[in-house]
């Protein structure tokens, strides 16, 4: 562990550059729980000379400031997931969060950024942030945290599906998560520093104890971590999954737009559905597990055999479904929109592999309508008015 960076005082007799701290997860690294744990004890950070960045957005905090990289310094921030969920205007947000960005910086306390999501920017996009940051008198200094690549392949899977997605990988080949991205940090920030997950994880207060003594060496002890789990069982992914084929949480209506018959928080139930936990299929990799092979291999002649997988080993098989789900299931349906429920029960009406509870769930819960269901969603580029009709009828 290193105490705090020194690049950014260039010895007697010079003027000190204060200090801009940017934690880049990458994705799937404990950013979430980092990012809450900072926000929690903002006020023992002040104690000891340090803020965590604070932006609010309709008067809520965005304790995550992917959104806000992103707007500020990426050339085409309308594109970004975060700001297509939200349906926000972009140059209004870009003008809120520059306000905000450098009311942060003009503390005399160096500033600590948390976000994920700020290893999409390209290098020129980097840069600029470089730039910008110099500007208003900041020094960067850059923390990453890195997963190996089948250990993101399995979290980032579950996560995509979580957040909407019906395929079982991401669409983007893994390169872009880590020999392009991590390369183009080094090119612009010479002295990144990037940490193995594993080590954060054997951390004792976690990934947000192992960073806050990387920042001041002993924080750790202080601080109130909160850790912010996305664990859901192979079982519940894989209806969730099905559920986003039939009835996905973004459609195409004059360009992509919030999906009406999905909300935030209507499958926080599925979460206490039992089982193992999820893991991508052997099958269903594809070229994903080259390219696994390939990353581990250039993680380990660039960064260390430290963030490689410790194993390349996968598994196959069908999801495991027993009596227990059979009882459990039909209360955790019933907290369900109707749509959803019929969606989800209509997994088991094409899984024969399933016990006879499940089959009698299916029979109960599924209706003609859900045949043709994936069909018309293809033609709301068209039909504009057609979920108001379905929405009625499944409401019926």
């Amino acid at each position: 562990m290193r105490a705090l960076y020194d690049a950014c005082d260039p010895g007697p007799g010079q003027v000190r550059v204060k200090q801009a701290i940017i934690h880049i997860g990458f994705p799937k690294a404990g950013s979430t729980s980092l990012q809450v744990t900072l926000a929690a004890n903002r006020r023992l950070l002040r104690r000891h000379g340090l803020s965590y960045a604070r932006f609010t957005r309709e008067k809520l905090d965005l304790d995550n400031h992917s959104k806000i990289f992103i707007t500020l310094f990426a050339k085409t921030p309308q594109r970004y997931s975060g700001n297509i969920r939200g349906g926000h205007d972009t140059d209004a947000d870009r003008a809120l969060f520059r306000e905000q960005f450098e009311k942060n910086l003009a503390t005399g306390d160096p500033v600590i950024f948390s976000g994920e999501d700020i290893f999409r920017l390209a290098p020129d996009e980097l840069a600029a942030m470089q730039e910008d940051l110099a500007r208003l008198g900041r020094c960067p200094r850059i923390i990453a945290f890195v997963r190996p690549p089948l250990e993101f392949l399995h979290s980032a899977s579950q996560q995509g599906i979580l957040a909407g997605a019906s395929r079982p990988v991401p669409l983007q080949p893994l390169k872009t998560f880590y020999s392009q991205r991590l390369g183009q940090i080094r090119d612009v920030f010479p002295d990144a520093e990037f940490y193995p997950f594993n080590a954060c994880k054997a951390h004792t207060g976690g990934p947000a104890g192992f960073f806050a003594d990387l920042i001041r060496p002993g924080l750790a002890g202080q601080i109130q971590e909160l850790r912010r789990g996305e664990a859901v069982s192979d079982n519940a992914v894989h209806l969730i999954r099905h559920l986003n084929l039939l009835i996905p949480p973004v459609v195409q209506i004059d360009g992509p737009k919030a999906n009406p018959l999905r909300f935030p928080g209507e499958l926080r139930r599925l979460r206490d559905l039992p089982g193992e936990k999820f893991y991508v299929r052997r099958s269903e990799m594809g070229g994903f597990y080259d390219q696994a092979v390939a990353e581990n291999r250039w993680l380990a002649e660039n960064l260390g055999p430290q963030f490689c997988d410790e194993s390349l080993e996968t598994r196959d098989g069908p999801v495991q479904w027993t009596g227990r789900h059979a009882r459990e299931l039909p209360a955790i349906l019933r907290s369900l929109p109707r749509h959803s429920r019929i969606a989800m029960a209509n997994y088991f009406a094409h899984h024969d592999d399933v016990p006879a509870g499940l089959k009698a769930l299916a029979r109960q819960n599924t209706r003609p309508i859900l045949v043709r269901l994936r069909e018309r969603l293809s033609r709301i580029g068209v039909l504009k008015g057609l979920y108001r009709r379905l929405f009625r009828r499944l409401r019926g």
